[in-house]
């Protein structure tokens, strides 16, 4: 039997053509400077002192996101799809599915998702929780600490909010009246 890696490979090689086009605009940090991994090996330890390997077909570790392209295959496999959702979501990922249809013949409404659930991950999931720092030291110097943290990180995080808004809202509304070509 061939190893994990070796599977990854063989799995990148024969990439479906909704794969192969959401890979070209995920790729290279091209969608809001995240990274995105393409069949990138997911591992879990079972009961049974085994590894139970899951490949997303595209995974961004920052964000904890996976993005699955569904075919028709996945019609025939509800079953285990839903058992390994529920396992990825025990691990903190978020999972965003779309099938093939969708992302050929809709490819900027599928960004956009992508990119809207991007922001609201990265947005939620930086803010410290003051408290349990609190907890960890009983000191007036570290609540304040905590809450200029909180206070930097809710204004950087308003911002990238904020210019993905514009990007995401603002500029497909604006864009058709000036007839200016798409901002990457």
């Amino acid at each position: 039997m061939s190893s994990i890696i070796e599977l990854c490979r063989e799995l990148r090689q024969r990439e479906t053509p909704a794969e192969k086009l959401l890979w070209f605009h995920l790729r290279n940090r091209r969608l809001f400077k995240h990274k995105f991994l393409r069949q990138y090996p997911i591992y879990i330890d079972s009961i049974h002192g085994k590894r139970l390997y899951y490949i997303p077909d595209f995974y961004c570790h920052k964000a904890k996101l996976v993005v699955e392209a569904d075919g028709p295959i996945h019609l025939y496999k509800k079953e285990y799809d839903k058992n390994r959702d529920e396992v990825l979501i025990s691990l903190g990922l978020k999972i965003l599915r779309f099938n093939n249809l969708q992302i050929l013949d809709d490819t900027k409404t599928v960004l956009r998702l992508i990119t809207k659930n991007l922001v609201l991950i990265i947005f939620f999931s930086s803010f410290p929780l003051a408290e349990e720092r609190v907890n960890e030291r009983s000191d007036v110097r570290v609540s304040k600490l905590c809450a200029m943290q909180i206070t930097n990180c809710f204004y950087h995080n308003y911002y990238l909010l904020i210019a993905a808004l514009i990007n995401i809202i603002v500029l497909p509304i604006i864009r058709p009246l000036f007839h200016a070509p798409i901002i990457n």
